[in-house]
This record gives C-alpha cells, structure tokens and sequence, in this order.
C-alpha cells in the first residue's frame, strides 16, 4: 500500500490535515469523500523510503518463513484469512504483522495473493512473479514450497560468508580500538615532550598523521558517509553497476569466488523454476534480478533475446560466456535428455562445494594480510613513540 497525505475541511468548516494507506489515488481519494469531508488536495507521500538504497529488505530467512508457512496453510485446506490472521497473532517481528495485515486487508478488498503481496511493496519481484504464475497454473503452494527451499539456500550462503567474515573484521575492530587510544590517552601527553627535540623522520610522519585526523575528523567522518551513501546510490544505477559488476568479476581470487556464487545461485534457481512449471522465458526475467551482477544479467538478456530467435538454450548460454564450459556442457546434457532441472540441482550441488572452498581459501589469504597490516600500522605508531624516548634517555645517561 501507498501513504497519501491529504488537506480538506469538515461541515464545520474545520481544516483536516492526515495520513492514509491505499493502494492507489483513486482509493485515497473514495476514503477522504466517504468521511464528509472537502478535499482540498491529496498527494502521495515522499520521503527517504522511496529511494530504494535506503529502504530495509526483508532478509532471506524471513521471506523463507513466509514462504513455507503461507504454502502449508493453501495445502492444508484452510482459508488463506484465517491462516494469514493465525500469521499475524504468531509472529513476533512488528514489522511482519504490519506487512501481514497489509495482506490480508489487500485480500478483504478483492486482490489475489499475489497482488496484495505486490501493493504491500516489501516483497521481492521475483516472489510476487512467481506467486501470480502459481495461481495462474494452480499449483502456488508448490512453487511457494520451492520458493522457501530457494531462500534457506540464500540464507544459507548468505550466513557461510559472514562466519567467514568475523574474524577478519574482529582485527580490523581490535586495530582501529588501539589506534584510538594511542590518539586520545597516550599521544596528549607525550605531544608536549617532543617540542623542543629534534625528532626522527618516522616520529614526524606518525605526529602529522595524528595531529591531521584530530583537525579534521568532522571532514573525515563526513567523507566517509558521503562516499558509502554514494556508492550504495550507484549502484542503483545500471550504467554504473555493469561497469562494477565487470570490475569485481576479474578480480584476482574474488572473481573466481563470486562467480562460483553466482553459477550456484543461478542454476538451483533454474532448477526450482523448470521444476514449477515455470517457461522457461520467465525464468530467465526472474533471473536476471536475483544473480546480483549487473554485468551478467546483462548476459542473461542477451542470451534470453537469443532464445527467442531460435536458439537452444544451452548454446545461448554459451555464446554469452556466462559460466565456465562445464555448466554450458552439462546443459547440453540435460537438453538432450529432457531432465534439464534435474541437470540443474547437480550444477548446483557441484558449485554449492566449490563456493564453500573459494571462500575458506579467500579468507585464509584475508587473515595472514590483514594481520600484517594491522601489525605493520601499530608498529610503525609504536616505533614513533619509541625512538624520541630512547633519545632522551640516552641523554639523561
């Protein structure tokens, strides 16, 4: 649903001035007149959340619950109202029930599921897709069972590169909390010491590095934010994330990782749509906005638009150079054969292990680097104070 923010008057001739949801303005407009009152204007409310880089998604173990839970209630026979209130009265999470009852007043008014959970705006493009094709076909429980297997999977990736994470930003945590208290606790009263000295070279470069953080801090902090809110703007834009997208791909041993992330992600979606009877044109739409690479949706269209033309879709696929021989090979295979979504689990199952290898060998490389570095900061800070002070020693001996 929509807000709108509406000015009108009453039969007193009072000035009314609130907020309401609708799904369109035609709606908001038929709710303020069947209150009595005189519309002044009415217009769609703006903000922050309309700029999609700011806006919260639904995290993949939500939309899997979601998935699961609302396809055991189409399957079990009982009225999807009624499950959806039972939904509502179970869920912990204040923004779930707030998107549950969008729902379910959306379904009150007539909508189909799909369209509600569309309206809602919190659902992902592919989910509301494949829930209209569900319907369409009758089959919705099913596609919504693959679609909560399809997110556990996310989930799951999602969470292996994070654990892998932890260490690595644990350092960086414990590097930045030294480098801090050197700043605010030590430097202060040691700076007064070294006025009249002649100071090493290193000495120098370690006080200017500290007495320039500590004049500009605000602009550092704020070149920070502006930066980190830029790229995340960019890369709404596609331009800007093919460009990205291309760049991350050849990386040295990322790539390699992300690719494999990719090959995984694509082919047990393949699999989970050829599975629900989904055509397979569809599919390669539906694809494009969840591989998380501008570069190699761009691929994907290409390779759809070469399908439409005639082309077998494995030879499309290879034409593209979107995955390595082997995936191209193995979907010869399961053209042939007429098994192409089962063809399509084993591709996953094969890079779903290689995912997990790329990333223990990634940050077995991060670790032994990121230490060095860190050590080689702190050393070069430590070192800075040393040397003035074995200096004044020496010279009180």
């Amino acid at each position: 649903m929509k807000k709108f923010v509406y000015k009108a008057w009453d039969d007193e001739f009072k000035i009314v001035k609130e907020e309401i949801e609708e799904d369109n303005l035609e709606d908001a407009v038929e709710n303020i007149k069947s209150k009595g009152l005189k519309i002044i204007y009415v217009k769609e409310k703006t903000g922050l959340y309309k700029y999609k880089f700011l806006s919260k998604k639904l995290n993949d173990e939500v939309l899997a619950n979601f998935c699961g839970q609302t396809a055991m209630i189409l399957s079990s026979g009982v009225s999807l109202i009624t499950g959806l209130e039972i939904m509502e009265e179970q869920t912990k999470s204040k923004r779930m029930k707030e998107i549950i009852l969008e729902i379910l007043e959306g379904i009150k008014k007539g909508n189909n599921l799909a369209a509600a959970m569309k309206n809602c705006g919190e659902f992902p493009t592919i989910l509301t897709d494949m829930v209209m094709t569900g319907e369409t076909s009758g089959n919705v429980d099913t596609i919504l069972y693959n679609m909560e297997n399809f997110y556990k999977r996310e989930a799951n990736i999602k969470n292996k590169i994070r654990s892998a994470s932890v260490y690595p930003i644990l350092i960086f945590v414990v590097a930045i909390g030294m480098m801090l208290f050197f700043n605010f606790f030590v430097f202060p009263q040691i700076k007064d010491l070294f006025a009249d000295m002649k100071l090493p070279a290193i000495t120098i470069f370690v006080l200017g590095i500290m007495n320039f953080l500590n004049n500009n801090y605000l602009l550092m902090i704020s070149i920070t934010i502006i930066t980190i809110v830029f790229f995340e703007y960019a890369s709404t834009i596609p331009r800007f994330s093919y460009i990205l997208g291309k760049i991350t791909l050849k990386a040295p041993i990322l790539g390699g990782v992300k690719l494999d992330i990719i090959t995984s992600r694509f082919t047990r979606s393949m699999g989970i749509f050829l599975k629900s009877g989904v055509p397979i044109v569809i599919v390669l739409d539906n694809l494009k906005l969840i591989v998380g690479n501008e570069f190699i949706s761009q691929k994907i269209e290409k390779a759809k638009n070469e399908l439409i033309a005639g082309a077998k879709f494995a030879d499309s696929i290879g034409n593209e150079e979107i995955f390595e021989p082997l995936v191209t090979q193995m979907l010869k295979v399961g053209e042939e054969t007429g098994q192409l979504d089962e063809m399509m689990f084993k591709l996953a199952d094969i890079y779903d292990g290689k995912v997990e290898t790329g990333i223990g060998r990634l940050m077995s490389l991060v670790e032994p680097v990121l230490t060095l570095v860190i050590g080689l900061v702190v050393g070069v800070a430590i070192l800075g104070i040393a040397l003035p002070i074995m200096q004044m020693t020496q010279g009180v001996k």
